[in-house]
């Protein structure tokens, strides 16, 4: 896939190094020489510009990604007319960090649907993780409906799969199992997946649950 990062402070230096791990073409745009030079080496391509000026972006090919992110943190007026730009260019599909409550407004109603604060998922992540003893990652799905990575709860060790009713008696489905990595190991850093988890799997301390449900439930089973 193909994606063009404008804007390389600290989420869209962030974004290009994410998705170039994961195997995607990254273009990434910034007036700043210092940022572009400190993507050159990881980005497919970089580019010193100044992309609120339109006759620059068109330059670009725009239309052949898949999407086109704007990373731009501080400069409220560039970032609406990055945007703007890019709406008259027919990009196929735009994706805005929202700066404040007033860019967010003027983001919407230029019709751009799909607006990320960052801050605002990074708090709402600290504060599960806090809250919720041995969660370790959570993706907020919308309506209601979240993803987390949680280590496996004391009140399921030694169960199995069945015998733990996580979907009878919770409404929490689970998807898999990451094992953590041994110490002194040659195991990954991050852990390996277990795979499709069987109905006799017993759960083992330290087992890192991947679940799906509703926000309410899972918070359920995990304050239960």
């Amino acid at each position: 896939m193909k994606f063009c990062v404008i804007g390389l402070g600290y989420f869209g230096t962030h974004m290009v190094q994410a998705l170039t791990a994961l195997g995607a073409e990254v273009m990434a745009v910034d007036s700043d020489e210092e940022h572009v030079e400190a993507v050159k080496d990881i980005a497919t391509y970089a580019a010193i510009m100044d992309a609120s000026k339109t006759e620059l972006l068109r330059k670009l090919p725009l239309r052949d990604m898949d999407a086109v992110i704007v990373a731009i943190g501080e400069d409220f007026e560039s970032s609406l007319m990055v945007t703007a730009h890019l709406r008259k260019l027919d990009v196929k599909r735009i994706i805005c960090r929202v700066i404040n409550p007033v860019h967010d407004e003027l983001l919407e109603l230029m019709g751009i649907s799909e607006r990320l604060v960052p801050e605002a998922v990074a708090a709402n992540r600290l504060a599960k993780s806090l809250m919720f003893q041995g969660v370790i990652n959570n993706f907020d799905l919308g309506d209601g409906f979240s993803i987390l990575e949680t280590i496996a709860p004391d009140k399921v060790i030694g169960k199995t799969l069945a015998q733990s009713r996580l979907r009878e008696d919770h409404g929490v489905n689970l998807v898999t199992i990451r094992k953590a990595p041994i110490p002194g190991s040659d195991v990954t850093r991050r852990g390996t997946f277990f795979g499709v988890v069987q109905p006799s799997y017993v759960f083992e301390k330290g087992d890192i649950l991947v679940l799906f449900g509703q926000t309410q439930d899972l918070e359920k089973f995990l304050k239960g």
